[in-house]
């Protein structure tokens, strides 16, 4: 029986010591916002994993802030508005238009999903 027990006590602790919070996903938001507006792309992609950055490379990742930033302009505040096991989606205000922003973190707190989309 105290096997048991903690067994479902360490469970636990693993479960709540690697999942992210709603600040960690803040606090990595707030740096891609810092980083866009400043137009650097290497700022974001080191926030990316390895996987991430071998789908999404440095030259793929820099057109997509190229386009996006002269099409819509400065990314300013975002809201959560939606939790998915896919990541959790932000409506992101930028000056010309608002757009979806897709973000998943590892268990690291590194950005394993990311994504710009149309709202």
């Amino acid at each position: 029986m105290r096997k048991i027990i903690l067994s479902i006590a360490l469970l636990f602790f693993v479960q709540f010591s690697f999942s992210q919070t709603k600040e960690d996903y803040s606090n990595v938001l707030g740096s891609i916002v810092k980083a866009f507006n400043a137009k650097s792309t290497d700022q974001i992609f080191d926030l990316f994993t390895a996987d991430l950055q071998a789908v999404l490379t440095k030259q793929k990742l820099s057109k997509i802030i190229e386009d996006t930033r002269s099409e819509k302009g400065a990314m300013g505040n975002s809201e959560l508005i939606l939790e998915e096991e896919s990541g959790n989606s932000y409506l992101t205000e930028f000056e010309n238009a608002s757009m979806l922003v897709v973000l998943k973190l590892s268990p690291e707190g590194k950005i394993s999903n990311f994504s710009i989309q149309e709202y």
